[in-house]
């Protein structure tokens, strides 16, 4: 993701399974209103919750990889097991 862009379909695929399982989320009247409540309380109100969405659907290949590029710095993982499972 730093070196090269990702396809612009991924990112739109990527975005439609996290809106549907946000919207599936979203299902209760409690739920709906714990979102918006959260949305009070982290600061902006609760009209942010609406824009979150817009914001979501409108991220780029380039937006991705600036972000990799700033925040995803020394990354180092472990993985345990066998190797050759």
């Amino acid at each position: 993701m730093q070196r090269e862009p990702l396809d612009p379909d991924e990112i739109k695929e990527r975005c439609k399974q996290y809106l549907t399982k946000h919207y599936i989320a979203q299902q209760t009247n409690a739920a709906q209103a714990g979102e918006l409540a959260q949305y009070e309380l982290i600061g902006g109100g609760w009209r942010n919750s609406a824009d979150f969405l817009d914001r979501l659907r409108a991220v780029t290949p380039a937006d991705v990889q600036r972000v990799a590029q700033k925040y995803m710095r020394n990354i180092r993982f472990v993985v345990l097991g066998n190797p050759r499972a």
